[in-house]
């Protein structure tokens, strides 16, 4: 092959193996990087303490501390537990639903409630939460003095430690 030919072959396969690479026929290129910052997540989460119980029974002056282990209720008697539920909500919008889940599931008779209270007051079960922290939590359990015959429990064990705080994430 001749000089030129050559030299036009070299060519082609130049033009060729720029166009395959993705190159272009520029001789300076620049690239940025359109921000600066990272993206962030953030975090939502909930522990909850051991609850200390007491006997609070209307038969007592003061209440009493009570080991629940040993502790046998009956008719008449209210206990509560306190303790407390550390709040983690970590976003600029984020709200979450705080609710206790009844995974104890007591029986229909006995009244229970839970309360969860910060600086500001008592917060509902059920109520959303906008900002983390530590809230004062008491759980009360009565078993009432009068039963109907069909509902004379005794010697009955529920599992407490199923009682579960939850936090959900709601959107507005």
């Amino acid at each position: 092959m001749n000089r030129p030919g050559r030299a036009a072959l070299a060519g082609v396969t130049g033009v060729a193996l720029l166009l395959g690479a993705g190159a272009t026929f520029a001789l300076w290129n620049a690239s940025g990087v359109l921000d600066h910052d990272h993206l962030h997540l953030g975090a939502l989460s909930v522990e909850a303490s051991e609850l200390q119980w007491l006997d609070r029974s209307a038969d007592l002056s003061d209440a009493q501390a009570i080991d629940l282990t040993e502790f046998r209720l009956v008719p008449g008697d209210t206990i509560e537990g306190l303790g407390t539920v550390t709040v983690l909500l970590d976003g600029e919008t984020l709200r979450a639903n705080l609710a206790l889940d009844d995974g104890a599931h007591l029986p229909d008779f006995i009244a229970w409630e839970v309360r969860f209270a910060d600086d500001a007051g008592v917060i509902d079960n059920n109520s959303i939460l906008q900002h983390s922290g530590e809230l004062d939590v008491i759980v009360r359990i009565e078993f009432p003095l009068s039963l109907p015959a069909h509902q004379r429990y005794q010697a009955e064990v529920f599992d407490l430690t199923s009682l579960v705080v939850n936090l959900d994430q709601t959107i507005d």
